[in-house]
């Protein structure tokens, strides 16, 4: 009887290693897809053109549908890189972008007339440029460009605490605000950029 009952047995456990090399493949699968998924997201970080970025920084004004000036671009001549002034037309707002290969890198907006915290109301106009340059590198509908830009300068504590914001393709934008001392809103969107910036 012994003898006559280990076929079973074994049949048995040959049943349950089919099932569990199954379940192993599925798995397997399952990870491979999870990492060509990764791998296909890590490729697009970089699939924003500084093209792109400066068309749409231009045209912001007209999409977002309220006044900010229009940039001009001048382009810097520097080793292993693409770096640009981005000229307004008002005193106390600069801004430069860098690039790599044509694709964008970084781009870091100054506004040096913040006395008080800012606001659509009490700063319109350095409202409106922080959305322009969320929008020129996210290119999301203007309701997404404001609910970002807000949720950006509720984050953002006077006195240097920043505020981050995940953008898409991986790139994090960080805003800082100083009313008191230097008076500057200072907003850097980056490429991969660390939130704990």
């Amino acid at each position: 009887m012994l003898f006559g009952a280990r076929p079973q047995i074994l049949g048995a456990r040959v049943y349950d290693l089919r099932w569990l090399v199954r379940i192993l493949a599925a798995v397997v699968s399952l990870l491979t897809q999870e990492i060509a998924a990764t791998r296909a997201q890590m490729a697009t970080v970089i699939s924003v053109s500084c093209d792109d970025f400066k068309k749409r920084l231009a045209s912001a004004a007209m999409v977002l549908e309220f006044q900010t000036p229009t940039p001009t671009f001048q382009r810097v001549p520097t080793a292993g890189s693409d770096y640009w002034w981005v000229l307004y037309s008002q005193q106390g707002i600069e801004a430069d972008m860098s690039c790599r290969g044509g694709g964008f890198q970084e781009y870091e907006f100054y506004d040096y007339s913040v006395r008080t915290p800012v606001s659509v109301i009490s700063h319109a106009q350095t409202y409106h440029l922080l959305a322009a340059s969320i929008y020129a590198y996210t290119g999301w509908r203007p309701r997404e460009v404001l609910k970002g830009v807000s949720d950006l300068m509720e984050s953002a504590k006077d006195e240097g605490v920043g505020g981050t914001l995940r953008l898409s393709n991986g790139a994090v934008a960080h805003l800082w605000i100083n009313t008191k001392t230097t008076g500057t809103a200072h907003l850097t969107i980056e490429l991969g950029g660390d939130e704990s910036k």
